[in-house]
């Protein structure tokens, strides 16, 4: 696989919710103290949120919700010292309450993408506008984004990114959804104990 750096890649975005601020002031006085460049740091819409593009160029939103009734219509930067003054540096690692709540792909034909995650998956469009489609009643959500050129068309193995995403079902909607990709005459594996299902989307991406 080859980096294809500054190349459009199959993913574009994806966000991390924090569950508490002294957390979130803990990832703030990380990222201060490897000097890695942060592109914005914003709070907006009931939440304090940090931008940082990986060595991939991809987007990560890092989020923390706050007083979600104190909706401000324009977003305001972030008072970043006030918030590294919370830290305690407590969290050397993601805490069991942190999620990632989005990912945004780049696709280069969105009816067959939003095909295979309606269709195929059963995912419900959540806002048929922008794209959102929802996953595990409303935990992760997938955005999707029309793009063309770069390494977004090459076969998985030979760009080195994004690979698969992995999600748990209980075993009766795993059992459904079994039943529901017979019904289409779909390829995809199944292993021996029903506990595994893999199957790839319109881009090449493994579920």
């Amino acid at each position: 696989a080859n980096d294809h750096m500054g190349e459009i890649k199959k993913l574009n975005r994806f966000s991390l919710i924090i569950p508490s601020t002294e957390e979130m002031a803990d990832i703030l006085c990380r990222i201060r103290k490897m000097n890695y460049p942060i592109k914005e740091a914003l709070e907006d819409h009931g939440r304090m949120g940090i931008l940082l593009v990986d060595p991939e160029e991809n987007e990560l939103e890092i989020y923390h919700e706050e007083n979600k009734s104190d909706q401000r219509e324009v977003p305001e930067t972030m008072d970043q010292e006030a918030l590294l003054r919370k830290s305690e540096e407590k969290f050397s690692k993601l805490s069991a309450g942190s999620f990632f709540e989005k990912i945004h792909l780049n696709v280069t034909d969105l009816a067959k993408e939003r095909q295979f995650l309606n269709r195929v998956l059963g995912v419900k469009v959540h806002n048929e506008e922008e794209g959102i489609h929802v996953l595990n009643e409303g935990d992760f959500h997938v955005g999707l984004t029309e793009a063309s050129g770069g390494a977004i068309d090459l076969p998985t193995d030979e760009v080195i990114g994004l690979d698969f995403l992995k999600f748990m079902i209980d075993t009766e909607s795993m059992e459904g959804l079994i039943a529901h990709l017979q019904q289409l005459s779909v390829n995809f594996f199944l292993d021996k104990t029903h506990t595994v299902l893999t199957i790839y989307d319109a881009i090449g991406i493994e579920w």
